[in-house]
């Protein structure tokens, strides 16, 4: 099956911060990253798969009209948005990786691009979840979701959208001395 784009470039240019100005060739490979890394775990791959024919097929049923553009839209572009960053930041020259600058603003720095990465991450998790939540709620309507994804290499939904690192303090807070001569 062909990879379809889930939004265009109005959709991206009239929701996001994205300047008009950027070239979609930079953003629209961040779109099928996304859809499928982020987008097709969280429906499964029986209904992603349907939703994926009829963008493709442009016939659309209601149900995927509802779950696309009420729900998963919005999910799509904050996740797009976070992986374009270092895209729109950085490219990838012949002589190496280049930071993109022109005469009237300044480069953002790495950590506030990753400040930047983070927030449309974060943003991105919520939304997910309200599209598990609305799944979940509206099984008869959208079957496939918890009913199909029986074949092996399937993925499974996901049914919980948020991600947590774990924190395991710094060298100050143990002590590596007794670590290393103990183990």
């Amino acid at each position: 099956m062909a990879d379809a784009l889930w939004i265009d470039e109005d959709y991206i240019m009239d929701n996001s911060p994205i300047a008009n100005n950027v070239d979609v060739k930079v953003i629209f490979p961040n779109v099928i990253y996304c859809q499928d890394i982020f987008i097709k775990p969280l429906l499964g791959t029986d209904l992603f798969n349907i939703v994926q024919a009829e963008i493709n097929a442009q016939t659309y049923t209601s149900r995927v009209t509802t779950l696309l553009d009420d729900h998963l839209k919005k999910v799509l572009l904050n996740y797009v948005i976070a992986e374009s960053a270092p895209d729109m930041a950085y490219r990838f020259m012949n002589k190496g990786i280049m930071q993109k600058n022109s005469d009237n603003s300044q480069p953002v720095q790495p950590e506030q691009l990753k400040t930047i990465q983070d927030t449309y991450r974060n943003r991105a998790e919520v939304y997910a979840q309200r599209v598990t939540n609305f799944l979940e709620a509206n099984t008869s309507t959208y079957p496939e979701y918890n009913s199909g994804n029986t074949d092996l290499d399937d993925i499974q939904p996901i049914k919980n959208s948020f991600k947590t690192g774990i924190w395991l303090g710094t060298d100050d807070d143990c002590d590596c001395d007794y670590i290393k001569q103990n183990v």
